[in-house]
């Protein structure tokens, strides 16, 4: 989930600082205007995200893939809207798409990762999602603006270097849904809601395969009574 993080704030800060730049200098929208062009996303995610929320907590298997999926479609579709002569309503639906696919992707994110860690840990897992997904914003920020220098210093309009920046948040979003599938991570990090490691006394070493509660507790009295 950790990883998930750092890909998922690539993508949001990836995409938005481009966007704020076109809205701004390509169409000549005031700052107000180009936040409010880009509000109706962080509108859908906030009106998205505590039913994601209660999907995870009952096991939504597929749920993180679809956020992933939801997010790449609309970064694809915000940007192939985008022209030197668009309006802010024609970017809407991208938008739309997009707030659907983060409110999709953020709260289950939260929830899967501390599902199985022990109260006393709580606040350090918290920690360590935060200081994930600062990393992956700083990243996402530096690598997008990155490509889209270059692609300005080669003479390229401001459109089409968007186009091929954006295309990295975008490729990371799919990829990212993809392995999510193929590996098989979503039933290891318990999105089906198996109890894996919460039985299990945190000074125990972890084991490498999930267990059910009785299996775990008699883990935990064999190696006390070894120890006694």
């Amino acid at each position: 989930m950790s990883t998930v993080s750092v890909i998922i704030s690539m993508g949001l800060v990836g995409m938005w600082l481009p966007m704020s730049i076109y809205l701004q200098t390509v169409l000549g929208f005031s700052p107000l205007k180009a936040g409010l062009t880009i509000a109706p996303s962080a509108l859908v995610s906030g009106f998205t995200a505590p039913f994601a929320g209660r999907l995870a907590d009952r096991g939504g298997k597929f749920l993180l893939v679809t956020g992933f999926a939801l997010y790449a479609v609309g970064l694809a579709v915000i940007v192939l809207a985008a022209s030197p002569t668009s309006r802010w309503h024609d970017l809407l639906p991208g938008y739309l798409i997009a707030g659907l696919g983060v409110g999709c992707t953020m709260s289950p994110m939260q929830t899967i990762a501390t599902r199985n860690v022990s109260p006393r840990l709580a606040g350090a897992a918290s920690g360590v999602m935060n200081t994930a997904r600062q990393t992956g914003s700083a990243l996402g920020s530096a690598i997008v603006l990155a490509i889209l220098q270059n692609r300005l210093a080669a003479h390229e309009s401001f459109i089409t270097a968007t186009r091929a920046a954006i295309a990295v948040p975008v490729v990371l979003d799919v990829g990212s849904g993809d392995g999510l599938i193929a590996f098989g991570a979503l039933d290891r990090v318990g999105v089906t809601g198996r109890v894996i490691f919460s039985d299990i006394s945190p000074h125990l070493p972890w084991p490498a395969w999930p267990l059910s509660r009785p299996r775990a507790h008699r883990l935990e009295r064999t190696v006390q009574e070894s120890a006694e």
